[in-house]
This record gives structure tokens, sequence and C-alpha cells, in this order.
């Protein structure tokens, strides 16, 4: 941000400051008796969107008399201390942080009526984060701080720029929760927040958890964040080549990681796990397990996986009896090594759905979940009477899954597995949104194509499908890939991090591998020595041992995370006279032949990578205790690994 904008955004911020204090007329006189909140000791900030993007005042006026009447009377205001930051008229306003309702009432109040006044403008969400950053993120007490983000802005642009703070507010402390008031987009919003809250009526009234997510944070002291200045010159200058690489590490020039995010299956609206599973910890590793090449491998055991499948078989005429006796009796091979049942952290529930011109729900979650009744249910689909129905309707079976599974969530991963042996427009038709709709609530949707050499079915099947799960039954290595599939929906990143995969694509398939590793960047300048510490979290600096994990953090990270600085720690470092990377839960692993050394110096500790000049490749390099930005990498949950999905969960209210 320019230097002349930021002192706009300052002098406008004042301007409001002081046009609203002046207001008294409002009947804010009170302090009503908390609901419910007690122990919620935090520095609370609402931003409400009073911008064109709300559409009218009416819908502000509905905003603003919810925060008021549904929200803020749940806090105690001698614990809870509650600033306002008002957005879309002349300018962004952010009031001090107030212990008492009647001082926050009157600032709405104001920041209302000076909208309506002046009109409703645009709004950057960039600008948003930045006032905050400025005006209300070191100021209050030391407190945890949450910001409470509302509104319709839909901006993808706007959203992509504003990322970079809400990042940078995250990576200091700031716990950020989003409302998407509308219909503004809570998949694109997600993205600027821990926690993503849809409120299409513009009302937080049916949000119940909405406190509960801001007061675990209650009682949390936290330092005031300072910004780390880089010392210029402190590096050494005496460091040495030994036995360094003659050639730099390339810049990849194969085919890169596509920049469009795998849908890894959500946390959204998941029951938690009682305490005695959600704290599974790690599997017991080794003092020094070996180096994991191109990454952390998910878990491929299925008997350990926690899913909810939903089986879509089509039982028109389209499937011939031999087609159908196949489907039956290779799914229950399968099948046969889950663990099916409902008490179980690492259990498996299954449903089975049936459909040709109406899906039927033949098997559901809510029946013993063992393999014994599950096939019977499926052998009783080869029991079809003549003459079988030639209709192939498609959407009502994805809408009778997508019912299903609603109706039914766990902390399971969700899946729903479609065949089909035909295509028909009009069963066809209003699929495609479905599947959004489904994919956009991050379930995974695999298809099964009965009639692979027909291009029509091709590819309109294939669009339903989640990205790499579009399956066709002339490949006969199918019924080995679908469970191999269903471990790699297990394998996800439940926080706002990126998972480190790779693609495979020739003229007929495309495929994802996922890593256990998700990626995250942080374009602070910080010591590797305390990175390496506090730094990470519950994770580690991230282990580069390929040259895809790399890949993929240069396409991905660095552009993104870390706006395009070149140099960036990683987990290398010395023991002794060895370098090793750090592996999760205490271990450790010595470097293999990937990243060799271009430049190290015998009494440097720790690594980093940096750019040649002219885009002439990237150089691995020791380093001194110097700060630089960094990335990190934490463990993925997988079927072995039940994690804490408490990260980052979406809550949906119901229409």
């Amino acid at each position: 941000m320019y230097i002349s904008q930021l002192l706009l955004l300052l002098f406008a911020t004042s301007v409001l400051g002081k046009v609203i204090s002046q207001k008294s007329s409002y009947a804010c006189k009170y302090n009503p008796k908390p609901i419910l909140a007690n122990g919620c000791s935090v520095d609370l900030t609402v931003a409400m969107d009073m911008s064109s993007a709300m559409g009218s005042d009416a819908h502000i006026a509905t905003l603003a008399d919810s925060v008021l009447n549904d929200l803020l009377p749940v806090f105690n205001f001698s614990e809870t201390y509650i600033a306002g930051l008002a957005y879309g008229a002349l300018s962004i306003g952010a009031s001090n942080y107030f212990n008492n309702y009647a001082d926050v009432c009157q600032y709405i109040h104001s920041a209302q009526e000076q909208a309506i006044q002046l009109g409703l403008g645009s709004a950057k969400l960039s600008e948003v984060f930045e006032t905050y950053q400025i005006s209300l993120q070191n100021s209050g007490r030391n407190y945890k701080k949450v910001l409470v983000l509302l509104t319709s802005v839909t901006d993808v642009k706007d959203i992509q720029v504003a990322k970079h703070v809400s990042d940078q507010l995250q990576a200091s402390g700031v716990v950020v929760i989003v409302g998407a008031l509308g219909n503004a987009s809570s998949v694109q919003l997600s993205q600027l927040g821990d926690y993503v809250l849809e409120l299409p009526r513009f009302t937080v009234s049916a949000v119940a958890n909405i406190t509960e997510d801001i007061c675990q944070y209650g009682g949390i002291t936290v330092e005031p964040h300072t910004t780390t200045v880089n010392q210029k010159g402190s590096s050494s200058t005496t460091a040495v080549s030994k036995t360094p690489s003659t050639t730099p590490l390339s810049l990849s020039t194969t085919e890169q990681p596509s920049t469009t995010k795998i849908p890894v299956p959500s946390t959204t609206t998941k029951i938690p796990l009682p305490p005695s599973t959600t704290k599974s910890p790690l599997p017991s590793p080794t003092s020094n397990p070996t180096n994991p090449g191109i990454g952390t491998q998910c878990s491929t055991n299925v008997k350990n996986a926690w899913l909810d499948i939903v089986f879509l078989f089509d039982v028109s005429d389209a499937i011939t009896d031999i087609q159908m006796n196949d489907l039956v009796e290779q799914t229950m091979s399968y099948m046969r090594n889950f663990t099916l049942g409902s008490a179980e952290p690492h259990s498996t529930r299954v449903a089975l759905i049936k459909y040709a011109s109406t899906a039927t729900i033949a098997y559901s979650f809510d029946d013993i979940q063992d393999h014994a009744t599950f096939n019977d249910a499926l052998l009783a689909l080869k029991n079809r009477t003549e003459p079988l129905d030639f209709v192939v309707d498609v959407q009502n079976a994805l809408q009778v899954a997508y019912k299903h599974l609603q109706s039914h969530t766990t902390y399971r991963q969700q899946i729903i597995l479609l065949t089909s042996g035909a295509y028909q427009q009009k069963g066809f038709k209003g699929a495609n949104h479905t599947a959004s709709q489904i994919k956009a609530n991050e379930m995974t949707i695999f298809t099964v194509n009965f009639k692979a050499s027909d291009g029509v079915l091709n590819e309109n099947l294939n669009a339903l499908a989640s990205p790499g799960y579009a399956y066709t039954t002339d490949d006969l290595e199918v019924y080995r890939h679908l469970p191999l599939g269903m471990t790699q929906v297990n394998c996800f990143c439940p926080g706002s991090t990126e998972q480190f995969y790779t693609l495979f694509k020739n003229a007929t398939t495309t495929r994802y591998t996922k890593y256990a590793d998700c990626i995250s960047g942080y374009a602070g300048e910080t010591y590797p020595s305390i990175v390496s510490k506090y730094g990470c979290n519950s994770g580690i600096l991230a282990a580069i041992t390929s040259q895809e994990k790399l890949d993929f953090i240069i396409n991905n990270t660095l552009e993104h995370e870390l706006f395009g600085q070149k140099a960036f720690t990683v987990g290398g470092h010395k023991v002794g006279n060895d370098w090793v990377w750090s592996g999760y839960n205490g271990t450790s692993f010595e470097f293999g032949s990937f990243p060799p050394f271009t430049e190290v110096s015998p009494t440097d500790t720790y690594s980093f990578f940096d750019f040649l000049p002219g885009g002439n490749g990237i150089a691995f390099k020791s380093t001194a205790d110097i700060p630089r930005p960094y990335v990190c990498q934490t463990r993925a949950c997988d079927a072995d690994f039940i994690c804490d999905q408490s990260v980052r969960r979406k809550l949906f209210q119901k229409s």
C-alpha cells in the first residue's frame, strides 16, 4: 500500500470516527444483561458491510438490528470488549474498543445513518482488513483478537487481494470469522478466515455457534504484534563453498500442478469427535525415519478409513444383467476390507440408492452397518423385474444422495459414487447444478461410466465428478483404483493451507496424487531459530525432498502466500555435523540427493532457497540465523490419523 493511500485511509477513518462520536440521539442507553457468554475475555471487532453490495438500505437495517439484538446482547461487556467497523459509505470507519453496549449501539446506528445519507458506495475488503490492521489489531487489551467480517462483497479479484492481508492477520494470531451475506459466495469468502458462515437473510439470528467460535479463545493473552525489520547486512560474508553443486536447481519445465485447488473433503458442518478421538496421536514414529521422497505418503489403509459413502447404482435397462452382476460382486469384493460400522472412530458407513426414472434408498446410514447386511442389499439389486425402466434421471439421484448425506453428517468425509450406463438429456438436465452444489459443500463425487465408448456419456458424466475421480469400466483396474481413491479423499488438510499434490494427465485420464503435507507460507521476515520453535504452530518448517514439491511451492505458496518474495527459509538444519530435515512428531531424517547445496558454509546451521538473477534457476543455500519469509508444513488428516478438524469449520444456515 502506498504512503499516500495509507495517509488517506488514516484520515478518512479519523473523520468518520469524529462524525459518529457527535451522534447521541439513539436509544442505546442501557447495557443488556448477557444471555450466554461468560468467560469470554476477547477483544472482538464486528465489521459490517454498508456498501452497494448489500443491495438496499433495508438489508443494512436488517443486519444492524440483528447484530444489536441477536449478537451483542449475548456478551458480558465486563469481559468482552467490542469495537465496530463500518465500510461502504464515504470511508471505512473503526471505533475504539468499548466495554458497554450503549457505545457500540451508538456507533452502529450512526454508521448506518451516514451510509443512508451519503448513499451506498463500493467497498474493498482488502482496505477493510488494512484498516483493522492499522487501527484495532494492536489496540485494546492483550487478549486474543477476533474479527467478525460480515459482507456481501462478491468481487473475486478483491477477495484474492484481501486474502493476502487476512493471511497476515491470521499469521499474527488474529482469529477471522467471515459471514457471507445474501448471495455472497461462502466458498469464495472461506479463504479469508478461520470460519465462514452462510447468512442469506442478512441476519445472524440463526447461527447458534458463532458465540462458541468466538469465546473458545476467551482468556488467551497475546503479546502485541510487531513487525520484524530485516537486518540488512547482518548475513554472513564468510560463507565458503563446500562441495557445492555446479548447477542450480531448475525451475521445472514439465507440466506444473494445476493452480485449481483440489476440492478437499470438507469439515463443513461436521460434528466434532469426542475428546478421546479428536486428539488421536500421530502413529509412533521411529527416531530417524526414512526420507519420504516426493512427499509424505497418504495412508492407503482402507481398514482405518473414516468415510460416509453413498453408492448411486443405475438399475435402468442401460445396465445389462452381466454388468449388474459385475457391479454388485466387485463392490462386495473391494468393500470387504473397509471397517463398516457406526461406533468406532476408524469406521465407514455406507448407503445404497438405486435409480432409474426415480431414486430409492435401498440401504440407509440408519440401517445396521455391517458387511452381511450391506451385501444383502447389493445382491437384491440383481432381482430386477421386467420390463426394465429405460429412464436415467441422474439429477434426481444426486439430489436424494445429497439430502441423505446432509441429514446424517458426522466427522467422516463424504463421498457419492455414481454409476451410469447411458446419457439422456432429460435425466442430466440440472445435474451439473446439483453436482456443483454438492462439491461446493466439499463432498466428493466419483463417477463410474459403464459405456466408455459413448462419447456423449463420457463428456456429461465426467463433468459431474470431482477432479481426478472420473472412472470407466473399460479400465481393468477400476475396482482397484476406487478404494485407493477413497483413501485419497480421507487425506485432506483441515486448515487454511494448500495440500501438496501432483498431477498425472494423458488423453483419457486425469489423476491427482495427494500427499499428507499441508503447505503454508508466511511473508513476515522471521529468524529461523524462532520459527523452528514457535512459527509453524503444530507443524514444522517444510522439508523439500523433491523437485515436484519445490515446483508446487513456487507455483502456489510463493505467489499467493509470500507475495512473490524470492528467498524463503525451509526446514533443513544442521545437527552436529549432519544436515537433516525435520519430520512430524519430533522426528528427523537425513538429506537425500535432492536438493543439492549450491552454497554451504561449515558455520551455518539453517537453510533457505533463493532465486538466481534473470530467472536462471533457484539455489539451495545454508544460512546463519538470518530473518526471511518461511514455508511450513503440517500433517494432513488421513485414514490412519483422525486430526482436529476445528481449525476450519463452515457453518451453514439451513433454509
